[in-house]
């Protein structure tokens, strides 16, 4: 991999040390649960909210901005190159091996989607 740094915005700071930037996310993380009024699946009332009402509730808080440095196409062959070589896969049903064979041809756009 490269010694490419990766900071986070939080708030009007920027943060670039990992372990802050690992405490910042947990510290959101853990507090979404506290702060969910649908955490409850115990509550008789809420069989009769629909599926789409908790999507709501869920995304109807303010996300802290934070911001990700965009990956170079050699960043994204790095990882892919850094994969054990396996022929076995997963639901997608593409190996390590079919991933590493097709790299010239997928790097360009899996770069483009991993940026998105």
């Amino acid at each position: 991999m490269t010694d490419k740094k990766y900071e986070l915005r939080n708030g009007d700071n920027l943060v670039n040390d990992y372990a802050k930037i690992v405490e910042i996310f947990s510290k959101h993380f853990s507090t979404i649960t506290k702060t969910n009024p649908t955490n409850n699946l115990h509550n008789t009332n809420n069989y009769k909210i629909s599926p789409m009402h908790y999507l709501h509730q869920s995304f109807n808080c303010i996300f802290p901005s934070f911001k990700l440095m965009p990956l170079a196409s050699k960043d994204v062959g790095n990882i892919i190159k850094f994969l054990n070589t396996k022929n076995s896969h997963g639901y997608d049903e593409i190996s390590t091996k079919l991933l590493k064979l097709s790299l010239p041809l997928i790097l360009s756009p899996l770069t483009h989607i991993c940026n998105k």
